[in-house]
């Protein structure tokens, strides 16, 4: 302790306790009976609760995994562009409606692009050349950073789906809505052809949903509206179910792990968590986050970790950030601190340098005595773990 007090820095013993809160906090949530463990119980008092609530609140209160600053505000306001791509350059590319955003993390600015040839807003995947396709609104446009310019590949029918690259290059388009239809079809794009085709249909219609690049090159896709999940085989073009989810959830997140675990998070209001493990093809859960959340980011950090952060609805998100330590079966929540704006359906992308641009997003929302409308930002953010 002595050398500690003479450098004035507790950080290892706060380290110390803070793994010893959070391993009891672990115990508390697979052992729910704890409070029988223990001699109070002959006395009455709720010792599992007044327990798990001292260590969630400690583990919370002391000093946050990492911090946030503001960067360069984009262009205007912005929100719905949670699709971002990292080029093969370090910048950050995203487009929403007339135009696409470019952020440049070595001078912190933000540029816009060419004009889209219709709107759009929708994911955007990277391809293996180093353009980008971006999927939604009328039109599937290509956007080439090293010309500044567009290429429309087609008409495009559907929103509320998923974009995800398949190994072989191809992109994978699954669900999402029809007109106001949730839909069970999925397309594929083929850059060496520059055409879609229709895939096979999957078992479950789903909007809101996700979809994951698992490490054996098939897709997980997770919930919608539903509790199911299932699994997309791209050399046998066909689609497996897993079993079912612990909850149903849409609006949530799906992080590939590094150990090739999938983390699901929250949805629909929801703070449960769980994780689907491909060699079982179980889904079991995991700790809960500290809040309910949807409309959020997740981002797995160099290390492992994952971090999440904001969400909530349209007019009221939330500041609140924090990561996830899979370290443990069930895994440990902690505080990654509070955003310096508020935001949902906002961008985060992994920066090269392990940092994580936050951006966008809706903030809230203003009231006059007749009507009320969401508000949204223009405003960007640094997460430095």
């Amino acid at each position: 302790m002595e050398k500690y007090l003479e450098g004035g820095d507790l950080t290892e013993p706060l380290l110390g306790f803070k793994n010893l809160a959070a391993a009891l906090l672990f115990l508390c949530q697979i052992v729910p009976d704890y409070d029988r463990l223990l001699p109070m119980r002959k006395i009455g008092f709720p010792v599992y609760s007044i327990v798990y609530g001292f260590i969630v609140t400690f583990l919370f209160a002391s000093s946050a995994l990492g911090s946030w600053t503001r960067t360069g505000d984009m262009d205007t306001e912005r929100a719905g562009i949670n699709w971002g791509a990292l080029l093969p350059d370090g910048r950050v590319f995203f487009a929403f409606l007339q135009h696409g955003g470019l952020y440049n993390p070595t001078t912190m600015t933000w540029s816009t692009t060419s004009s889209t040839p219709s709107p759009v807003g929708g994911p955007a995947v990277l391809l293996q050349n180093g353009t980008v396709l971006v999927t939604g609104g009328q039109l599937t446009p290509i956007y080439s950073p090293l010309t500044d310019s567009w290429t429309p590949k087609g008409v495009f029918d559907r929103g509320d789906h998923t974009a995800t690259l398949l190994q072989d290059g191809r992109v994978l388009v699954t669900g999402g809505r029809i007109a106001t239809q949730v839909v069970s079809s999925t397309r594929l794009f083929d850059l060496t052809t520059n055409a879609w085709t229709d895939g096979p249909d999957m078992n479950s219609p789903r909007a809101l949903h996700t979809a994951t690049l698992l490490l054996d090159g098939t897709v997980l896709v997770t919930g919608g509206y539903t509790n199911s999940a299932e699994i997309f085989d791209p050399v046998t073009n066909t689609w497996t179910n897993t079993e079912n989810r612990l909850a149903a959830r849409f609006s949530h997140t799906a992080t590939l792990l590094t150990d090739g675990r999938v983390l699901a998070v929250g949805g629909s209001g929801d703070r449960s968590c769980e994780v689907y493990d491909s060699q079982t093809s179980a889904w079991v859960s995991a700790a809960d986050t500290s809040m309910s959340r949807e409309n959020h980011f997740a981002t797995l950090l160099p290390d492992g970790r994952v971090l999440v952060g904001g969400g909530g609805t349209a007019s009221a998100p939330f500041a609140s950030s924090e990561i996830f330590n899979p370290s443990t079966g069930a895994g440990f929540w902690q505080s990654a601190g509070d955003m310096n704006v508020a935001r949902a359906y906002s961008l985060a992308v992994l920066l090269n340098n392990g940092t994580v641009l936050a951006a966008g997003g809706t903030a809230g929302e203003d009231c006059n005595p007749l009507t009320c409308w969401v508000l949204y930002t223009r405003t960007a953010e640094i997460f430095t773990p």
